[in-house]
């Protein structure tokens, strides 16, 4: 195991972490920030993989994965304010 493997895997697991308040608190980023973040996370996964750095693969996915569940909450939350908005409105 190269110690780089480790750091990184490390890294994002702190950066995980760092995204749980967001996760579960009532703030949300917009979804172009959600979608680009879980995107770009996603293609470090697959590289780390192809290069061997399974670790960091791991890390790199957790990361994504946070990334993805506040793009799939604020979705949520904007259909629902879509939703009421028209309910409000008699549509």
């Amino acid at each position: 195991m190269m110690w780089q493997d480790l750091g990184i895997m490390l890294a994002n697991f702190v950066i995980a972490g760092a995204l749980m308040p967001t996760v579960l608190g009532k703030h949300k980023p917009e979804p172009l920030t959600c979608a680009l973040d879980a995107g770009m996370l996603t293609v470090l996964a697959v590289a780390f993989g192809t290069l061997g750095l399974r670790l960091s693969m791991i890390g790199v996915s957790c990361s994504a994965a946070l990334w993805y569940v506040l793009l799939w909450q604020v979705l949520k939350i904007k259909r629902r304010r879509k939703y009421e908005t028209k309910k409000t409105n008699g549509g």
